[in-house]
């Protein structure tokens, strides 16, 4: 039997709004099949820790993820 593999991946953009602030994207893999998705949510840039957000995500290490910053 074959096994999917499936990844979510959270990135921040690099452009800044006027009030300072970037948008959260969300990146779902499929099997290399790829769909990128505005969530609606903003955050300060200065605020963005990948390595934090990934941790809580992954309380239970079922995913792997990756942190990639700036696509």
């Amino acid at each position: 039997m074959k096994k999917d593999r499936l990844t979510v991946l959270f990135y921040r953009r690099s452009t800044v709004t006027k009030t300072g602030e970037c948008a959260i994207r969300m990146r779902i893999s499929v099997n290399g099949t790829r769909i990128d998705s505005n969530t609606g949510k903003y955050i300060d840039p200065a605020l963005w820790n990948q390595l934090d957000i990934l941790n809580k995500l992954t309380p239970y290490g079922l995913f792997k993820l990756t942190p990639i910053d700036n696509l």
